[in-house]
């Protein structure tokens, strides 16, 4: 794989999450839903600015794609800077599964995006695109994803049961980044404490993407979703004001773009799995 430079960035790690099956989902905001979700890897972390622009790079350099460009955090206050190290905002979904799947290539993996054309035929999903209607999700494929709104939740739940949120109970401002009076800016990923499953930011900081068109729990995850659709933020976000439940989630247009929201990775947990934290020349 011709990957110029180094895949250990601090900041990319990925935890893997046994759920016992069936899982129990939407509490406390939803009628609580029996679910079953197979074994996956997900990132510790929001994915940064800094760790997008290496992809980014990276695709320009070797497959030619040119990612969107991406920001790095959000500051309401002037004279407050943020860095390559806060996660990575003003993207969309679409530019999101383009990152992805351009990671899945870089690393030799198989891409996990694809889209339907007027005529029936698929392509890997790319910048440049058009006249599709219909986005398909490859579950099978080891590729970079998205996490599903049910793997999401699993994960910030952090292994905890019934709470509602990633720390169990109470809404302390301290556990995350979410009043905004407080810090009115992303802030570093990591710089609070992480939840059970060694994940951080599941509340607050920067919204996240997720693979889903409903903001509750469901028993089945679409495999295809159209760009008419709804898709799903999860967590909450700095600007937010309240603290984020672990099942809370906002309905969000294919092209939208904030300063409030990103994404973390997913895989699923395969043998045939690539190592994300080796050096890849």
């Amino acid at each position: 794989v011709n990957f110029p430079g180094s895949l250990n960035d601090p900041f990319i790690g990925m935890v893997p999450i046994y759920p016992e099956n069936p899982v129990s989902l939407g509490y406390p905001d939803y009628d609580e839903v029996n679910a079953t979700i197979e074994n996956f890897l997900i990132g510790k972390y929001e994915v940064t600015y800094g760790v997008w622009s290496l992809v980014r790079d990276a695709a320009l350099k070797v497959l030619g794609w040119t990612l969107a460009e991406g920001k790095m955090g959000h500051s309401d206050v002037a004279t407050v800077k943020t860095d390559s190290s806060h996660p990575v905002v003003n993207i969309n979904i679409t530019n999101a599964y383009h990152w992805c799947n351009a990671f899945s290539l870089l690393i030799g993996a198989d891409p996990c995006y694809y889209i339907e054309k007027s005529n029936g035929d698929r392509e890997v999903m790319r910048p440049g695109q058009s006249g599709y209607e219909i986005i398909h999700y490859d579950a099978s494929a080891n590729g970079v994803r998205l996490p599903d709104g049910n793997e999401w939740e699993y994960a910030a739940r952090g292994g905890l049961i019934r709470k509602p949120y990633p720390w169990g109970d109470g809404s302390a401002s301290s556990r995350s980044n979410w009043t905004y009076n407080q810090y009115r800016r992303t802030t570093p990923v990591g710089t609070f404490e992480a939840n059970g499953y060694g994940l951080y930011d599941m509340a607050g900081n920067a919204q996240e993407k997720v693979w889903d068109t409903g903001v509750g729990p469901s028993v089945t995850i679409p495999t295809t979703i159209t760009t008419s659709a709804v898709h799903i933020g999860k967590g909450g976000a700095w600007n937010q004001g309240y603290a984020p439940k672990v099942t809370l989630g906002w309905g969000l247009g294919l092209w939208h773009v904030g300063h409030d929201n990103g994404f973390r990775i997913a895989r699923s947990l395969q043998s045939k799995v690539v190592e994300l934290n080796a050096t890849v020349s």
